[in-house]
């Protein structure tokens, strides 16, 4: 077992490093000059040095999370940042060409078309001057625990998203897709597809992702200017730890506190069947962006939500999964 887990942990390591490499390459990088294209690898290589704890770096790398003051220095309202890419974009490139692209303020069209209802935003349900807010709900409900461990993907499409869209209420009609196997279970499958209630509801997705690709072609361009400048995105994907996932979105912070006493077996088996999608979420986004480093809000496991022994039986084993098998 000594062995085995020895060569478990050069193989994660050889990984590792191949990443850091490819990272600090900057392949596909257009970079204004040499000494642009050395700095960049430079500031890297400092992020790689402090990240191994090989040696004290010749500086200390910061990036610091700046919400959305960028937003608030530029002189724009949150509503000129989600509705005008070309403001956004302007916004943050005036703040710091340090920094990542704003990723975090999203398309406001995009959630027009789909009629959004986990989040109010600018001009959607607080003003145009403030930020997006969650709005707390169960939008899971404590006895579907199961249909969620059951069929993760099937309880998302089926459930979840007719209740956070409303523009995709009818995806309630959608079949379950394992049975579709046999020539005579085909024709019931497609019958919801037939209906116009769920052809909108498809043609409002096709809507949105149009309107998503010219988000992030904006931001991809505002990204690829900055390290060309020779400024690296300090992260390239993102990942939740499984609890948040649940306790953030699915049943909002009261249920699932409260779930930890109520329902502690299936808050737990749940929490394991997210966790394979939470892991190739965080891979795949990386190996989009060619970086090595997804970002991890970690929300429902400090302090003043749960206690130690809470942490360490509903927080951290799913968490610790997601970061080892992401290596």
């Amino acid at each position: 077992m000594k062995e085995r887990w020895i060569e478990v942990a050069s193989d994660a390591a050889e990984k590792q490093e191949v990443r850091f490499e490819n990272w600090i390459a900057g392949e596909g990088i257009p970079f204004v000059n040499p000494e642009a294209e050395k700095a960049y690898k430079e500031r890297v290589t400092l992020m790689k040095d402090a990240i191994q704890l090989k040696k004290v770096p010749q500086r200390i790398p910061i990036c610091p999370s700046a919400g959305f003051f960028p937003v608030q220095y530029a002189g724009i309202t949150m509503y000129d940042a989600m509705y005008d890419y070309d403001a956004l974009t302007a916004a943050w490139e005036k703040y710091c060409r340090a920094y990542n692209a704003p990723t975090s303020i999203v398309s406001g069209k995009m959630l027009d078309i789909l009629d959004f209802k986990l989040y109010q935003w600018p001009g959607h349900g607080v003003a145009k001057e403030h930020e997006y807010q969650y709005v707390e709900k169960d939008w899971m409900k404590a006895e579907e625990y199961q249909d969620l461990i059951d069929d993760p993907t099937g309880f998302f499409m089926n459930i979840y998203f007719p209740r956070i869209f409303g523009s995709l209420k009818a995806l309630e009609k959608m079949p379950l897709f394992p049975p579709v196997h046999e020539i005579p279970c085909i024709p019931p499958a497609m019958i919801p597809f037939g209906t116009e209630d769920v052809q909108a509801a498809f043609k409002s997705l096709m809507e949105a992702g149009e309107e998503t690709i010219k988000w992030i072609t904006a931001l991809r361009s505002l990204n690829g200017k900055m390290m060309g400048e020779g400024y690296p995105s300090f992260s390239g994907g993102f990942t939740k730890a499984p609890f948040d996932v649940i306790g953030d979105s699915l049943r909002g912070t009261r249920g699932v506190l409260m779930d930890m006493y109520r329902y502690p077996d299936e808050l737990l088996e749940a929490c394991e069947r997210i966790t394979p999608f939470m892991v190739k979420v965080g891979v795949n986004s990386c190996k989009a962006t060619g970086h090595i480093m997804p970002f991890i809000p970690l929300h429902k496991g400090a302090d003043g939500f749960m206690s130690d022994d809470q942490f360490h039986k509903f927080y951290w084993p799913t968490l610790r999964k997601v970061i080892i098998r992401g290596i």
